[in-house]
């Protein structure tokens, strides 16, 4: 959240210059909280958020400034991919995580197979970790811990309505995607827009957080996925 906190204020900064130094000392407050956590997903994400807002603003620089950002952008992502593919332990290592992600893989082989077993329809939402004797049973004996929650928002997504909400789910964080990415030469909500799905993308592979109850992560989701349907600016 405090990644979040980080772009939502940076990009009030941009849109709010009366009040520039206070949405600076937000985003440094947001900043330091990021750091002293020591979470490497939380700090992944910051990075992602706050370049990605520095290369909108490249973008809108002029065209010399947008190629060179895109050609950047690209090259990067298909150098990490690849890097991910060629040597994946190496990288993790590099991340200050082993191989199985402080143990979120050994339990994700687990929970699959539990979404195999009732694909169409889930176990119900909230409802396969809330009976200790039912499905979530074995899941524990197999990791010899208990575990509270899948971390990792697609497959818990998955074990709660089966794969036509995950289908839905994909199409809805698509559709918000590429329409955040067509609007980078234009409009001041792409500047929280943008990198606020991007980050909500990343932190879904560690952590359960789409489709959750009360939760302000979500509720930011869909209104900025709300928004960007609209084609006003």
């Amino acid at each position: 959240m405090m990644a979040v906190g980080s772009v939502a204020a940076l990009a009030a900064r941009m849109n709010d210059p009366d009040r520039r130094w206070l949405w600076t000392g937000v985003a440094v407050l947001c900043t330091a909280l990021v750091i002293l956590s020591t979470s490497k997903t939380s700090l992944l994400a910051w990075v992602l958020g706050v370049g990605g807002m520095a290369g909108i603003a490249l973008c809108r620089s002029g065209f010399g400034f947008a190629a060179t950002t895109l050609f950047i952008g690209l090259t990067g992502g298909v150098l990490a991919a690849l890097i991910l593919l060629i040597a994946p332990l190496d990288a993790l290592e590099l991340l200050g995580r082993d191989a199985t992600l402080t143990g979120r893989t050994d339990i994700w082989v687990v929970l699959i197979e539990q979404i195999r077993a009732a694909p169409w329809t889930g176990y119900g939402y909230k409802a396969y970790w809330a009976a200790e004797n039912g499905p979530v049973f074995w899941v524990r004996q197999a990791t010899a811990w208990d575990v509270p929650t899948a971390h990792n928002g697609w497959i818990e997504l998955g074990l709660a309505v089966g794969l036509p909400g995950m289908a839905m789910m994909a199409f809805v964080y698509l559709r918000a995607l590429f329409s955040a990415l067509g609007r980078v030469f234009s409009g001041p909500e792409t500047y929280f827009a943008l990198p606020f799905v991007a980050m909500t993308g990343l932190i879904s592979i560690s952590e359960s957080n789409l489709a959750q109850q009360n939760d302000l992560g979500w509720v930011l989701l869909v209104a900025v996925s709300a928004k960007l349907i609209s084609r006003q600016d």
